[in-house]
């Protein structure tokens, strides 16, 4: 509502939903997205994406700006396929928080392992606690025992697995001539799906 005291931060181009949470926080001098929200009567997860105009009202947003960023069912593009989000860890880029870059929407999606701008492999792991980054406490800048993101290890990424990481984004990148030609431009639907089909003779037959 327009009584809610925060300072409003505009969501930038392809900004995660849970990174623009974390950064509106840090923006407000709260450590994560989690207590920012939970001023408002909100907890990130399924019901709060369902609910986006409710939550952009309640926290004095524009009407719309937060459906971009968010993991939908059927979205059009398949980046933001929920079945697909990350929601046991956080994964980062290091250079990018220290750059002070948003949190990026091709982060949360669990087939992508690199950072497209810095040819790094992201992290999910904290060096000091050595947990995992969970989604829902820790923030912008730093895991939830302190240290910061800014610090993570800085490991080279292997160029294919950069080229399948462009793929799943959607992005345009020189590594993407290691693909198969059908694959070395431009998006392709339900290319989660495709992945996992790909990849399903590796795991043991279940049912259920």
């Amino acid at each position: 509502s327009s009584r809610t005291p925060f300072r409003l931060v505009e969501p930038q181009v392809d900004e995660s939903l849970l990174g623009f949470f974390h950064r509106l926080a840090d923006v407000n001098g709260h450590p994560d997205g989690a207590s920012l929200l939970g001023l408002v009567g909100w907890r990130y997860g399924r019901a709060l994406i369902e609910a986006l105009p409710v939550v952009e009202q309640s926290l004095g947003l524009a009407p719309g700006v937060l459906l971009p960023l968010a993991p939908i069912a059927r979205p059009a593009r398949g980046l933001l396929d929920r079945r697909f989000e990350r929601m046991r860890s956080v994964a980062i880029c290091p250079t990018c928080v220290a750059d002070r870059r948003p949190h990026h929407l091709f982060w949360r999606h669990c087939l992508v392992t690199t950072c497209l701008t810095h040819g790094l492999v992201l992290q999910d792991t904290c060096p000091r606690c050595r947990a995992q980054l969970p989604w829902n406490v820790g923030g912008y800048r730093a895991c939830a025992c302190g240290y910061a993101l800014s610090e993570f290890d800085r490991v080279a990424a292997e160029p294919f697995d950069i080229a399948l990481s462009a793929l799943i984004a959607g992005a345009e990148h020189p590594s993407r001539a290691l693909l198969p030609p059908s694959l070395a431009t431009g998006e392709v639907e339900r290319v989660g799906s495709f992945l996992r089909f790909l990849t399903s003779h590796e795991g043991a037959p279940m049912t259920g």
